[in-house]
Order: C-alpha cells, then structure tokens, then sequence
C-alpha cells in the first residue's frame, strides 16, 4: 500500500471516530488544534521531543563519520557504518528554506511535506542496516519500535493520525520474518565476509564460495558462486548509492 493512500486512511479514520464521537470536536474553528503552532500543548511536547532527540544525536553521529572519513582504508563493515551515519545525519539535516532554524518542530514540519521521501529514507537505512545485524536483531528493533509507535497512539491518537507517515517511518514498522527459505539479511551478511575476503586477499569467486557458503549441499556448485557474485555486486551498488564507495573500494 502506498504512502498516499496510508495517509487518507488514516484520515477517513479520524474522520469517522470525530463522526462517532469517539474523539471530542472542537466546537468552533477558533477551538480547533492545529498540528503545527504554539499551541499543541502536551501534544506537541510529547511529538517535538522525538524529532529534538533526533537533533541532539547530531553531534555523536558527526564524530563518527570523523572518525571514519580519517582512515585512507574502512574494512566493508566500517564502510557500512559510515554509508549509516551520513544517511541519518542527512535526515536530521535536510535542506530548509532560507531563514529557518534547525529544530525540533522545523525538522517535523520538513518531512511531513514530504511522505515519499520518508518512505524512501526509511527504505534505505533499512537496506544499509540489513548488511550490519543478524535477522533477529533487526525484527527485535522492530518490536521495540513498534511498542513505541503503539504507545504514541495510545496517548494521543488524532495527533497520530495526522501526522503519519513521518511517524511509522522514524518509529519503524514490524515485518514478520520469513517463513521459507534463507532470510535476505542473511545473504546480505554473507556478502560483508565475502567481499571483505576479495578485497584482503584477491581471492577467486570458487574460494570466496568455499569459505562462506553456507547451504546445505554436499559441495559447493556453480549456483552458490552465482549467489555469492550477486551478493558482491548488490552491495557494491549499494556503496555506490551512498557515496561512500572510494572509502572500501578503492586501494590505498
């Protein structure tokens, strides 16, 4: 489902619950709460905080990207974790217009304009971290977000409704795991170790194969190699897409 049509979803909902009676309307326009402006009140401590948590993380996440953009050679690891920092960086500081102060509510504000950015950040990070936690991880991350997600509707739904997606994109949503066959994350671990292998040793496609190959066949074919190029090449692009590609890929 789309993000647009999330959106009007969510909106039919909080149009029939006013409808219901199940959330109280306000009686004049003058009485109405707007969803961005002084006067959210709780509300808009409650949301604000989240985006001005996100603010304070600036500072920690530039260090870190410092500190790796120093090094003449990242291992594919630290590559990743750099390609991680700059992304999120690049949604805490996104390009506002001349005048605006960078905080908590400006940074709202921005992304709830723009719901198919969102989507495709969120896509991207996710994509990035797939490389850097185990299966398990990532669907417990998801747990604990999604019980934060619940949480806030739980204390304020119409302010929710209103401002989703930006909302289930910084919160996170819960996938359920696979039910058949390797999880994609997997195949994506496998990719750090053997393109990290090619870089350190020059090794053949046929040894990298060998050493991190893990299916359950007798002896390694000539399918396993393929999945173990294409692993290579999907994360190399990915490399590529962040811009980071010069810090893992190229030789000192």
């Amino acid at each position: 489902m789309s993000c647009d049509k999330l959106i009007l979803m969510r909106r039919r909902f909080a149009a029939r619950a006013l409808e219901a009676g199940e959330i109280e309307q306000p009686r004049t326009p003058e009485e109405r709460k707007p969803v961005f402006g002084a006067d959210l009140g709780k509300e808009r401590s409650n949301f604000i905080s989240l985006f001005e948590k996100a603010l304070a993380e600036k500072a920690q996440l530039k260090a870190w990207i410092e500190d790796l953009s120093s090094k003449s050679k990242t291992t594919v690891r630290e590559g990743l974790c750099l390609a991680l920092y700059r992304h999120q960086l690049s949604y805490r500081e996104p390009l506002l217009p001349d005048g605006t102060l960078l905080t908590g509510e400006a940074l709202w504000e921005y992304w709830h304009d723009r719901p198919a950015e969102v989507h495709q950040h969120g896509r991207i990070e996710t994509e990035i971290l797939s490389y850097l936690r185990s299966p398990d991880a990532l669907y417990d991350r998801a747990v604990r977000r999604k019980a934060a997600t619940i949480e806030l509707v739980k204390r304020d739904p119409l302010v929710f409704m209103a401002c989703y997606p930006v909302i289930e994109e910084m919160l996170g949503k819960l996938r359920k795991k696979s039910g058949r066959g390797a999880p994609v994350t997997r195949r994506r671990l496998m990719a750090v170790r053997a393109l990290q292998l090619q870089i350190d040793n020059d090794w053949t496609l046929k040894q990298i194969t060998l050493k991190v190959c893990n299916c359950t066949k007798l002896e390694h074919d000539e399918f396993c190699e393929q999945q173990v190029r294409q692993s290579i090449i999907r994360l190399k692009r990915l490399f590529r897409k962040c811009g980071v590609e010069h810090f893992v890929l190229s030789t000192p």
